[in-house]
């Protein structure tokens, strides 16, 4: 485990097709910023890809033109095409033609390595690196194996053409700790109000334990966090829509996972979480970190207490 200690950003990843659908998610993104927590927004295509209602280029980047809101991010992903790496290359110059300057390219597992050299002749200083979730690894037929393979490749050319790197659903303890990411994004830690479970970070692993399933021990750990879990279990029985059970499973899970991730790799600067419906109940604990560093190592030190 490492020991050193540095602050990990938890920033908010918001997707053009998630607004779309949902527009109350504009206003929590905004308060986010106001808050100081990092933004960065994504188009969202892949999630939907199979809803009948894709994302298109022209709808995307104006709707990142309209009021400058590019400004207020970090950085945004240029619509992306997985295993389509020359549609990929053009929609993200046509977004930098477009005045999107923090625009950046994302680099499918598979692509040959010499896009990065192209990208590069942009100007593009970090890049973006997908694909490597085990749903399109699986749906692409890549292994374990392919993926080491490629990373070993991809990741020094990356620091050689001095760009940094975000990884897409990168959250596995072999793959945040063994690349130099300097950003990646993770949605595992809302586990708990899809599938009855709570990520529990021991200082050592990162596990979803079931409801059901929690010891005593477990139980002491949580309320060494700060785990209300009394109202953890109600949460599958009044309801989803603010109530403060349904937080207390946000909440738990982005504590173990963001702390997880801190302590794996010392080089990350910022994790970032996907857009979820029920934001407002982790939020604000996100701002107060950001403001306030040492609330969050307290948290990582707390997981460390075993």
């Amino acid at each position: 485990m490492n020991t050193q200690l540095h602050h990990l950003r938890v920033g908010w990843l918001v997707s053009f097709a998630a607004v779309r659908q949902n527009p109350k998610l504009w206003p929590q993104a905004q308060a986010s910023v106001a808050d100081g927590v990092p933004l960065v927004f994504d188009s969202g295509a892949f999630s939907v890809a199979t809803t009948g209602q894709p994302v298109s280029l022209l709808a995307y980047t104006n709707w990142l033109r309209a009021n400058s809101k590019w400004r207020q991010a970090d950085w945004c992903a240029s619509l992306d095409v997985v295993g389509d790496p020359d549609t990929t290359y053009r929609n993200h110059a046509s977004m930098v033609a477009a005045g999107i300057e923090n625009a950046i390219p994302t680099l499918h597992l598979g692509a040959p390595v010499h896009w990065l050299d192209k990208y590069a002749r942009l100007g593009t200083k970090r890049v973006a690196i997908g694909g490597i979730t085990a749903q399109l690894r699986r749906i692409r037929g890549f292994s374990d194996a392919d993926v080491d393979a490629w990373l070993s490749v991809v990741m020094p050319r990356c620091q050689q053409l001095g760009m940094v790197t975000h990884g897409f659903g990168i959250n596995a303890e072999k793959l945040v700790r063994g690349y130099a990411w300097d950003s990646v994004d993770a949605t595992s830690f809302a586990s708990g109000t899809r599938f009855r479970t709570v990520p529990v970070y021991d200082g050592s692993k990162l596990r979803n334990i079931g409801i059901d399933e929690l010891t005593e021990r477990h139980v002491q750990h949580l309320h060494r966090i700060g785990v209300n879990t009394n109202v953890m279990a109600n949460a599958f029985v009044v309801g989803v829509n603010g109530h403060q059970q349904w937080g207390q499973l946000l909440r738990a899970g982005l504590k173990a996972v963001a702390s997880a991730i801190h302590d794996w790799n010392a080089d990350l600067k910022t994790l970032y979480v996907s857009d979820w419906a029920m934001g407002h109940h982790i939020l604000p604990m996100m701002g107060q970190w950001m403001r306030t560093p040492r609330v969050f190592m307290d948290v990582v030190q707390a997981h460390r207490q075993e």
